[in-house]
């Protein structure tokens, strides 16, 4: 054992191989401590599923909705102007998009 410190939470314990020198730090905390460092995780997963979610929603959305086929300077060969994001879901929002007959876009 190298290190044994109190910290606000409880104890730290710090350890090290001496022949590998791998470290490795432990925390011991009370009860109530741990309960809520388990209650901040179910959150944080909760909160990291609901992300995810709005983030699949998003891309699906984008890609319901990419303006390029509508676009004056999609070529035969991608877009005429060069954009990277062209046919892809960063091409939402492009800022070269240019559609002569808006009135297509809004009956799709």
């Amino acid at each position: 054992m190298m290190e044994i410190r109190r910290i606000r939470e409880g104890t730290r314990r710090r350890y090290a191989c001496m022949d590998c020198l791998h470290r490795e730090t432990l925390y011991e905390v009370s009860a109530d401590v741990y309960k809520e460092l388990r209650e901040a995780k179910r959150s944080l997963q909760l909160f990291t599923s609901l992300f995810m979610a709005y983030q699949q929603r998003n891309i699906k959305e984008s890609k319901d909705t990419i303006p390029c086929e509508r676009c004056v300077h999609l070529g035969e060969r991608g877009c005429d102007l060069e954009i990277p994001e062209a046919l892809t879901s960063g091409a939402s929002g492009c800022s070269a998009f240019f559609n002569p007959k808006p009135e297509e876009s809004l009956q799709e």
